[in-house]
C-alpha cells in the first residue's frame, strides 16, 4: 500500500478538519474574528487589573476600545494592501492584453470547418 499525499495547494482539501484547516480558515476572514476577540481578550485583561487594584471598570473600558481600535485599523490597512495587490493584478493583466492585441495573438483558436 502506498499513502498519497498532496503535493499541490489543488490538492489539499480545505473542509477537512485540523489545526492548519482551522487557521487557514481563520486568516481568510473578513475581520470579524479579530474585531470580536481582540476586543473581548484585552477586556478580560482589563476586568482582571481592574480586580487587582480594586478600581472600577476603567481598564476593563480601555482595553476593550483599545482592542476594538485597534482591530479596525489593522482590518482596514490590511483590506487596502489587498485592493493595492488586485489592482496591481489587474493593470499587469491589461498590459499583457494590450501586449497581445499589439502582436496579433488573440488567444483564440481559429477551427476551418470543411
Amino acid at each position: 500500500m502506498s499513502a498519497e499525499f498532496p503535493t499541490t495547494s489543488e490538492d489539499t482539501d480545505d473542509s477537512s478538519p485540523g489545526v492548519a484547516g482551522v487557521t487557514r480558515k481563520l486568516g481568510e476572514t473578513t475581520g470579524s474574528y479579530d474585531l470580536v476577540l481582540s476586543g473581548v481578550v484585552l477586556g478580560l485583561g482589563g476586568f482582571f487589573i481592574d480586580r487587582w487594584l480594586g478600581t472600577t471598570p476603567v481598564f476593563m473600558l480601555i482595553f476593550t476600545l483599545l482592542g476594538v481600535a485597534g482591530s479596525a485599523i489593522s482590518i482596514y490597512y490590511r483590506y487596502r494592501n489587498q485592493i493595492a495587490e488586485l489592482q496591481a493584478e489587474a493593470h499587469a493583466m491589461r498590459v499583457a492584453a494590450e501586449q497581445n492585441r499589439t502582436r496579433g495573438i488573440s488567444g483564440r483558436s481559429s477551427v476551418s470547418g470543411s
